[in-house]
């Protein structure tokens, strides 16, 4: 009794070089998820925050009510023609956001940044849900 035959059949031929390039090229796109994006950009001189500017902040956050985590993108490396970006005009949401992410974070238990100066020339984008339609009310 043999457990694996081993005979060569004319239906299955094996691949003898698996390191080669295919013959055919193949194209993959992927169309993006949701064409609506949220930009947050302070575009006036960094505001100097004091701490009862900052207490005010902290309770306008707590009471957004974001929970978890959100991803946020630089807009400088990102190409936004085939999407719409609407800008967000609430002061208060656009500074939480921006002093409130890290790299390409947005932790909604993040302390504000000590240096408001931080908001000089960045630009963040976001296709979180729940940012969206804050920024769209």
């Amino acid at each position: 009794m043999t457990a694996i035959d081993l005979t060569e059949s004319p239906s299955s031929r094996l691949l003898h070089n698996m390191s080669a390039r295919p013959r055919t090229a193949v194209t993959r796109t992927v169309a993006p998820t949701r064409g609506d994006w949220a930009a947050f950009k302070w575009s006036a001189a960094p505001p100097t925050l004091d701490p009862h500017q900052r207490r005010a902040l902290d309770v306008w956050w707590e009471r957004f009510a974001l929970r978890g985590a959100a991803l946020v993108y630089a807009r400088s490396g990102m190409a936004t023609s085939t999407v719409r970006v609407t800008v967000c005009r609430n002061d208060e949401l656009t500074l939480n956001v921006l002093l409130r992410s890290r790299g390409s974070l947005l932790i909604a238990e993040m302390p504000l940044l000590d240096h408001p100066d931080a908001l000089r020339g960045i630009e963040l984008l976001t296709d979180d849900l729940r940012l969206m339609k804050a920024v769209l009310q």
